[in-house]
């Protein structure tokens, strides 16, 4: 049988993500973009089954689109990022991570 919750206990989330871009000879557009994100404790995450005690992450990074026509379109994004996991029961201390990310999209609209 579930039983209901008397407060939500769960953390809030705030993410932001400012994007700085500039068209250059009409196709190409270059992008300067930075990310925030504050997760508070007792939050799930889903990829290790576990609840967090809290974690914050920057990141910062390149991006480039290329129009090759009206309908389509291909993006590439390269970030750096750092990351701190809050200390819980398990780990006994904070967790910090860096690392990077690349992205590559191609869009076309139908």
């Amino acid at each position: 049988m579930l039983a209901q919750e008397e407060r939500n206990s769960n953390g809030d989330s705030v993410w932001l993500n400012l994007d700085y871009s500039k068209v250059w000879a009409g196709r190409h557009t270059l992008h300067v973009i930075a990310d925030w994100l504050k997760i508070d404790a007792n939050s799930y995450d889903q990829i290790n089954n576990l609840y967090n005690a809290g974690r914050t992450k920057y990141s910062l990074g390149l991006g480039y689109d290329y129009a090759i026509s009206q309908k389509s379109r291909i993006s590439m994004q390269a970030k750096r990022f750092e990351m701190t996991d809050k200390a819980t029961l398990a780990t006994g201390r904070d967790t910090k991570y860096r690392g990077g990310s690349v992205y590559l999209v191609l869009n076309y609209a139908f």
